[in-house]
């Protein structure tokens, strides 16, 4: 009898094992089917983000609601706006938190002061858009800004859309022109950025806008230049370039000079005498001091086979005279 009561017993306890093996081999289905899931919605949820804004921020409080709301009044469907707290020490870091909690479309980053190009090279990497558009936080932009830019970009497959350009024209690779001394004017392909590894040099307190763009035209399949005006400036007497110092501002100019020469010498752009010329021309509207101390920095930032009298005589009259007077100027 007693023999009989174990069976049953086993038999129960078997039972019971064989039932919870059979859920827990259901619950693991479904829940990898769930997180199968979620990863495909969140594969489609990263196609759906068209354009990424990406923000840097510092001590720009008074102006700062203006411009988040001018980002989030977009009319396009599908972007994210990435404010990057650079460590501003008055209240933008908590208005941005609140900012996020209102508004799914905000992704909010805080990191320690490290300029705003550090602050930028941060959003890039966080962003998920197929496009970038940067904005400074004491800046707006039009609400339309994004979906016009974006449709048009789209439409043509370009790598760049360029907006306030004063015409409309398409060009195509490579472009050596400084179009604009502005990364906020237009919107960036992201997979150009990260394919050619391009980010702005942390380095450089001023001339970084050009020196990203002189690096990212020449490796676009296709520019877009467009009459819009979208971006509505603000001249802030507390930016960086309202309290700069001659010598902080003309070495940081000479030093983005050197960069774009470094870059477009390992890419071999310099065998051509109309990008040698391009360049030059380049280098000398970026020194508007032309003192003695100034001129040795920056014909220390230029090759010397740019500077040799067969590519001088290419300039017209007066940027010649310009250089001979800089290249004495640095043997002195």
């Amino acid at each position: 009898m007693r023999s009989k009561k174990i069976k049953i017993i086993v038999a129960v306890f078997v039972s019971i094992l064989t039932l919870l093996a059979g859920s827990i081999f259901l619950l693991t289905r479904l829940r990898v089917k769930e997180i199968s899931k979620v990863d495909v919605n969140s594969s489609s949820a990263k196609k759906e983000i068209k354009v990424s804004v990406i923000v840097p921020v510092y001590k720009t409080e008074k102006y700062l609601d203006e411009c988040v709301r001018s980002i989030l009044d977009q009319t396009l469907e599908g972007f994210e706006a990435i404010f990057v707290d650079d460590g501003s020490p008055d209240n933008c870091g908590k208005m941005l938190d609140q900012y996020a909690k209102e508004d799914g479309r905000i992704v909010v980053i805080h990191q320690k002061n490290a300029g705003v190009s550090a602050a930028r090279n941060r959003g890039i990497e966080r962003a998920r858009g197929e496009y970038i558009h940067f904005v400074d936080s004491d800046d707006t932009i039009a609400k339309e800004t994004l979906a016009i830019s974006y449709n048009k970009a789209k439409e043509q497959d370009a790598d760049i859309l360029l907006y306030e350009q004063g015409k409309n024209e398409t060009l195509k690779t490579p472009v050596f022109a400084n179009l604009t001394s502005s990364a906020c004017m237009g919107i960036y392909k992201k997979s150009l950025i990260d394919r050619e590894n391009i980010r702005f040099k942390t380095d450089l307190k001023y001339g970084e806008d050009q020196t990203f763009n002189l690096m990212c035209f020449p490796k676009a399949n296709k520019i877009l230049l467009t009459t819009d005006h979208f971006y509505n400036y603000r001249s802030n007497p507390d930016s960086a370039c309202h309290t700069s110092k001659v010598e902080v501002h003309s070495k940081s100019h000479a030093l983005a000079v050197g960069y774009v020469y470094d870059y477009w010498k390992k890419n071999g752009y310099f065998k051509s005498d109309d990008v040698k010329v391009c360049f030059l021309y380049w280098a000398l509207s970026n020194n508007y001091w032309k003192t003695k101390e100034i001129n040795k920095i920056f014909i220390k930032a230029i090759g010397p086979e740019l500077l040799k009298d067969n590519v001088l005589n290419l300039l017209n009259t007066d940027a010649k005279k310009i250089f001979k007077r800089m290249i004495l100027d640095s043997k002195k």
